[in-house]
């Protein structure tokens, strides 16, 4: 079970998931048997609003830290994906690929 640390600003609830890691562009890490897996912080969803469109690259590509993988459209912005770790994309999660809405719900 995930372990959340959580503060409230104004009319906000933020959740940060406990021995994970964090980037500067907002997006989360975390390492279990040899892989990494990532996603976009409670703050950064709330804050972007609603996703509507998810576009990311395809699997197999070699990643650097810092590289452009995709982007996230929602109702206020749109914005790159920035990979938080280096390393070879192996696969993206198939019910966030077909319902991009999903993120607003477990980001």
């Amino acid at each position: 079970m995930t372990e959340f640390l959580e503060t409230t600003y104004e009319k906000f609830i933020f959740k940060v998931k406990v021995g994970y890691l964090y980037s500067q562009e907002e997006f989360w890490t975390n390492f279990e048997n040899g892989a990494a897996t990532m996603g976009l912080t409670d703050f950064m969803q709330k804050a972007k609003g609603d996703v509507a469109f998810l576009e990311t690259v395809e699997p197999g590509l070699e990643v650097k830290r810092g590289d452009d993988i995709g982007k996230i459209e929602t109702i206020k912005a749109t914005f790159a994906i920035i990979s938080p770790v280096s390393g070879k994309l192996i696969e993206v999660n198939p019910e966030i690929d077909a319902s991009p809405f999903l993120i607003n719900q477990d980001p």
